[in-house]
């Protein structure tokens, strides 16, 4: 068998792999690259010794050649198809800022220009101590006051605390957010307690979602929900690879949707589930007015981009509201008069409340 064909398809292949490793998994330091090389030179190697050395012996020397110059060929061509896709999904993708999870290419590439302060929020350096004269409000609420896929002064809070000191003339009013992607009530009281009640606010809002209710069951469904045969790592890094990953995970989900799992758990108000849900919540509100603290709540659903059953876990909280005497804002009426096209969204294929929504929220 030709020495040359074989040393040829095997650099080929060698080469094919490290650009497959530079543009979808990214780059790495000398050593790191070093080793990599060696590793899938050798399997690679073998692999195509192995190959070689048996058709030789069924088919004959000629033969071999072939198979093995195909062989790498067609690895070659389908690694070279494979980054002219890629980038032609970034192009296609370009206006894209964050998808509807943070598992992805799109949302680890926008993270990336994120600020954070150092308690480790989305917020500028503050004082503990509030200056003489000044309102401070404390955001507390997961990716939707957080802020996911739009700029930090465009959310709500940074819009509310702008539209409150152009109004005031003899008082200044702080805004600062404290808001995490996925926290749920649970989360939020941890904040509330260990980090937002030591700047003492004079009021505290609390963002509400749908999916706080399920404390951390949420990972209890979430698990095995599709097939993820693209592994982690590869739909991070690759826009690509992150729509293979969405398309497989659409026609491989289970029967059981989210929203007949959340019918089930808190459907009945008297389940287990749905007293603990109000139980957290009704902690919440206390432990801020145990210190006196004025506290409300702002209420989203995901009815504004799609028709859901889960509204009813919106109507408990605004009957919580009520029986507690605190103000609440319910954004469903307002958000579903832009309910056609996709001007509330952050981005096209992220539902999360775009900069108009924030706009409304904060009006």
């Amino acid at each position: 068998m030709n020495i040359r064909t074989i040393s040829g398809s095997i650099l080929s292949t060698v080469a094919a792999a490290v650009v497959f490793r530079l543009v979808f998994l990214g780059n790495m330091e000398l050593v790191a690259w070093i080793r990599f090389v060696v590793k899938y030179g050798l399997v690679i190697g073998v692999a195509f010794l192995v190959l070689g050395f048996t058709v030789q012996f069924v088919r004959g020397s000629k033969r071999a050649v072939q198979i093995l110059s195909s062989a790498a060929g067609l690895i070659c061509v389908t690694v070279l198809a494979l980054v002219v896709a890629e980038f032609g999904v970034r192009f296609a993708y370009r206006d894209v800022t964050t998808t509807a999870d943070n598992e992805s290419y799109f949302s680890d590439r926008w993270h990336e220009n994120v600020r954070y302060n150092s308690l480790g929020f989305r917020e500028r350096e503050f004082d503990t101590d509030k200056s003489p004269g000044t309102y401070r409000i404390a955001v507390i609420g997961d990716s939707f006051a957080y802020g996911q896929g739009i700029e930090e002064q465009e959310r709500f809070s940074n819009l509310l605390e702008n539209w409150l000191n152009e109004q005031s003339a003899d008082r200044e009013y702080e805004v600062l957010n404290f808001a995490r992607p996925g926290y749920e009530t649970l989360d939020e009281i941890d904040v509330l307690e260990k980090t937002v009640l030591r700047i003492n606010p004079d009021f505290v809002l609390l963002q509400w979602y749908i999916n706080d209710v399920q404390g951390h069951e949420s990972e209890k469904y979430e698990a095995g929900q599709s097939l993820n045969l693209v592994p982690h790592r590869l739909r991070r890094r690759s826009a690509l690879f992150y729509l293979i990953h969405e398309q497989i995970a659409r026609f491989t989900s289970p029967g059981t949707s989210f929203d007949d799992y959340q019918v089930a758990e808190f459907g009945d108000e008297q389940s287990p589930a749905s007293v603990a849900a109000k139980g957290t919540l009704q902690a919440f509100v206390r432990a801020c007015k145990n210190r006196g603290i004025a506290v409300g709540i702002v209420v989203f659903s995901e009815s504004y981009f799609r028709e859901t059953p889960l509204d009813f876990l919106a109507d408990r909280v605004l009957a919580l509201c009520e029986e507690e005497s605190i103000p609440c804002v319910d954004m469903r009426g307002k958000l579903l008069e832009y309910k056609e096209g996709r001007k509330l969204w952050a981005s096209r294929l992220d539902p999360h409340p775009s900069a108009f929504a924030n706009k409304l929220t904060a009006e």
